[in-house]
């Protein structure tokens, strides 16, 4: 993922992907709306000299798809066995963190599907709809993304109210 957007780190709104490596991917380019959560960890984090990378690999490079996958595998196998795994057991994968997002999208908030669907950069299988409908729902995938965030920094529980046992029970 590319760190500069359209206003490089400063007054950052969106980060956009380079052109160049989403047609070797054979993808539009995508404009991510970041909430102030968001800004606020890439501002924090160490500007790498010589690139405008966010994630870089060693060699200043943009990551490979893998990296993310070679992460996790490598904390699971740490001498406290599996860390990262699913509600069944199972090691978790990073295509599980976009999985996640768009069922809290559809279960937990009322946004319209085409709007969750933007913010993963699916596209629109039918092509008529497609061919009509232009729009990347800017505006709402950035209310969409301050909800993620809201929702993802929140502490787990805070908003349960514990009942208590009759005393007759």
């Amino acid at each position: 993922m590319y760190g500069k957007g359209k206003s490089g780190l400063g007054p950052l709104h969106a980060v956009s992907f380079v052109e160049a490596q989403r047609k070797a991917l054979n993808l539009r380019e995508h404009t991510v709306p970041l909430s102030s959560s968001a800004l606020a960890l890439l501002r924090g984090l160490t500007k790498h000299s010589g690139t405008d990378l966010v994630f870089v690999s060693l060699k200043l490079t943009p990551l490979s798809d893998m990296a993310m996958s070679a992460l996790i595998r490598g904390m699971n196998e740490g001498e406290t066995g599996r860390i990262w795994t699913d509600a069944a057991g199972s090691p978790i994968v990073p295509h599980g963190f976009r999985s996640t997002f768009r069922v809290w999208a559809g279960e937990c908030t009322n946004t319209p599907r085409d709007v969750a669907e933007h913010a993963l950069a699916h596209q629109l299988p039918d092509r008529v709809e497609a061919a009509y409908q232009r729009s990347t729902l800017f505006e709402k995938r950035v209310r969409l993304m301050n909800e993620w965030a809201t929702w993802a920094t929140s502490t787990p529980g805070a908003d349960v109210v514990p009942l208590r046992r009759s005393e007759a029970a």
